[in-house]
């Protein structure tokens, strides 16, 4: 069923704002809630909603860059670098308080006087701006969330970590980490006590979202839906009149989704498209006391309503004749500044290069094994250039405002990417899909100019990782696996070897814990695993697929060598790891083969159904093909040249395993393609054991 459109009304515009800096606030005596929004500006601002205008209630500059606006108890607590001040429902400053931590803090929660905020590593509680708990951990904290379990008056601090895990706080320490499917950037408590389990809302980079138990510390249901791609920025909870409860989830494409749960499952059942990328989401009432709804914010520092119910057309009638009035103003603006006197030509030493807000992410696609180049900006994207020294693919723009033009790179250079994008005027946001290639690490490199006098290129980088598409997993058992190993000795320490395997693999800590380090990771593309435990002067690590040995041996041993460090390495290969590899391999071999033969074929169908009038003296299997249409189009352009892909992988495979034996078996490689080529299992398998 097709999800209801989502009519979006832009209430009040404010600057550029960050994530979770926009919230709805009770106010007594009131039915309706104010909104509360602060900016990158300093300016923090409360206005209600009558008759369908914004009312504003104060507008106070707070000389600080807000990156966390949070409500208790009608008042307003904001947070700005390691400070925490809070405001009346007037906007009166009655709370200033200087958290002692080493860096900004990433995200805030008040509770009566207890106040919990985290910096990038660390976490503390205080009350009454006493220090009562703290807790370090090794990766970045992106979120902060209190969850009220049964039988307790006091809430559970949950916070959301850059390796795919949430950790559940009890006290000074950790009482459970809980992995996910994707990198989680937003939390919000879903349900009360009274409803039973104590559940966390989650929203990841890889736009999967889901709850979280967090008295059992298991997953309870998460959304798998493999079309969703675009990272989640903000989440809520929601109570839908006659349908209970709902989910609602803003992405960083500007689409807001709400997924019904009466039927115990995520069902899409509202959405809407917003100008720019969606920076914080909040339910209630705030245009009607009877009829709740969504509040969305965005990048740009706009705030819209989204009534889940139709609006009465009157209210339409209204808006539309409020909107010819904007309009009108507008242009009586732009006609003031066409006449404006010039600007006199100011030298070099005189100019002052703009201040340009740029929100930036590469995000792995599990289920597609690409990533996701995202970048916004408030102003209006004039150029993008894209460099790359590692090989990269660049496979789709999601924006059609756009023309790209490649360069074709000398062999001598150390580019091996050049690509120029050309923006229409009004373009804000780019997102491009790109496919790397595992066995080289690098960097890409993006130089962004805007729409802006005079032209700045403002330049960031993008680490890409020789394991690129392995991402973080839960542990596993090693003896259900054939595992080959892997293990270097020398006279290295625990930080060099960490080092070196932050070339290799994404989501690594910064740093390792004192007595060494062990983590586990699948491939996002194979779905074979990887184990790695070092510390100083040992490493060992076990996986099925030799590839990835072959790999990380190869990156260590350049590093190591570079360093003058002395190092030695061992292997034991497991005869079953290849046969265990292909049998993952080969389903994915011929399912793309299949499909790649459907398209062959396919426009050749239509052709001949548009001209004869009729499918009907088809055989069956082509009248399928036929049916199938629209599927096989949108998996190939999704998951394009991935038949290429899969014939360089177990090409690559073929020649890993001889290379561990000191055989050069590149010579027989054409062989190999014939029988990739005829898509027979059993006679690939004869092949590598032959």
């Amino acid at each position: 069923m097709q999800p209801a459109s989502l009519a979006p009304l832009e209430y009040y515009q404010v600057g550029v704002n960050s994530p979770q800096c926009c919230t709805l606030m009770s106010a007594s005596g009131h039915r309706t809630h104010r909104v509360v929004a602060g900016d990158n500006n300093g300016m923090l601002a409360c206005f209600g909603i009558k008759k369908g205008q914004a009312v504003p209630l104060f507008e106070t500059p707070t000389g600080l860059k807000l990156s966390k606006v949070t409500v208790s108890n009608e008042r307003v607590f904001v947070a700005a670098g390691s400070q925490v001040c809070g405001f009346s429902r007037k906007g009166k400053l009655f709370f200033d308080f200087t958290v002692p931590i080493p860096s900004s803090i990433v995200a805030m929660a008040v509770h009566e006087e207890h106040l919990h905020v985290a910096s990038e590593f660390a976490y503390k509680h205080f009350v009454d701006c006493k220090e009562t708990n703290s807790v370090t951990v090794n990766e970045r904290i992106s979120a902060l969330a209190l969850v009220y379990e049964n039988g307790r008056s006091f809430p559970t601090p949950v916070l959301a970590c850059a390796d795919q895990h949430i950790r559940i706080i009890e006290g000074s320490d950790i009482r459970a980490s809980v992995l996910l499917p994707g990198r989680p950037t937003v939390l919000c408590a879903f349900g009360t006590p009274a409803d039973g389990d104590a559940l966390v809302l989650f929203g990841t980079s890889c736009g999967k979202f889901g709850l979280v138990n967090v008295s059992s510390g298991r997953v309870a249901a998460c959304d798998m839906n493999e079309d969703d791609s675009a990272g989640i920025t903000s989440v809520a909870e929601l109570l839908l009149p006659g349908l209970g409860e709902a989910i609602a989830v803003g992405r960083n494409d500007g689409l807001v989704q709400v997924f019904d749960l009466s039927e115990g499952t995520p069902s899409l059942s509202h959405q809407a498209s917003l100008s720019g990328a969606v920076t914080s989401l909040a339910f209630g009432p705030v245009s009607s006391a009877t009829e709740p709804e969504l509040v969305a914010s965005t990048y740009s520092g706009s705030i819209f309503g989204l009534p889940l119910s139709a609006p009465d057309p009157v209210d339409l009638d209204t808006r539309l004749a409020q909107l010819k009035a904007e309009v009108a103003q507008l242009e009586s603006q732009v006609t003031a500044a066409a006449h404006a006197p010039a600007v006199p030509t100011m030298v070099l030493a005189e100019l002052t290069l703009p201040e340009i807000e740029i929100v930036d992410s590469m995000t792995l696609l599990p289920d597609e094994a690409s990533y996701l180049l995202s970048i916004e900006l408030a102003s209006s994207i004039d150029t993008l250039v894209l460099r790359a020294d590692v090989p990269v693919d660049v496979l789709d723009s999601r924006e059609a405002s756009l023309s790209v033009s490649f360069t074709p790179c000398a062999p001598n250079e150390t580019s091996l990417l050049l690509a120029t994008y050309t923006c229409q005027p009004g373009v804000t946001r780019l997102q491009i899909k790109l496919r790397t290639i595992e066995g080289t690490h690098g960097a890409i490199h993006a130089f962004i100019i805007p729409a802006t006098t005079p032209k700045v290129a403002y330049q960031r980088t993008y680490p890409i990782h020789a394991l690129s598409l392995h991402r973080p997993a839960s542990a596993f058992d090693p003896s259900t696996l054939p595992l080959n190993t892997l293990e270097f000795t020398g006279k290295f320490s625990l930080m060099d070897m960490h080092t070196w395997l932050a070339r290799c693999l994404p989501s690594l800590p910064d740093k390792p814990t004192a007595d060494g380090c062990h983590c586990f990771y699948e491939s996002s593309f194979i779905n074979t695993h990887l184990e790695c435990h070092y510390r100083a002067e040992w490493a060992r690590l076990r996986t099925e697929n030799l590839c990835t040995l072959s790999i990380v041996r190869d990156v260590v041993t350049q590093a190591a060598t570079a360093r003058n460090c002395a190092i030695s390495f061992s292997t034991d290969v497991n005869d079953d790891s290849v046969p265990h590899a292909l049998s993952l391999l080969i389903p994915k071999l011929q399912e793309q083969n299949l499909i790649v033969r459907k398209l062959a074929i396919l426009p050749a169908l239509q052709d001949l159904v548009s001209s004869d009038g009729g499918e009907e003296f088809l055989p069956p299997d082509y009248r399928e093909i036929l049916s199938q249409a629209s599927e096989l189009q949108a998996d190939s352009k999704r998951r394009p040249f991935q038949l290429e892909r899969l014939y360089g992988i177990i090409t690559d495979m073929y020649i890993d395993k001889f290379k561990f034996q000191g055989v050069n078996a590149k010579g027989r490689i054409p062989a190999l393609m014939q029988m990739l080529e005829s898509c027979n299992g059993q006679d690939i398998v004869d092949f590598f054991n032959a």
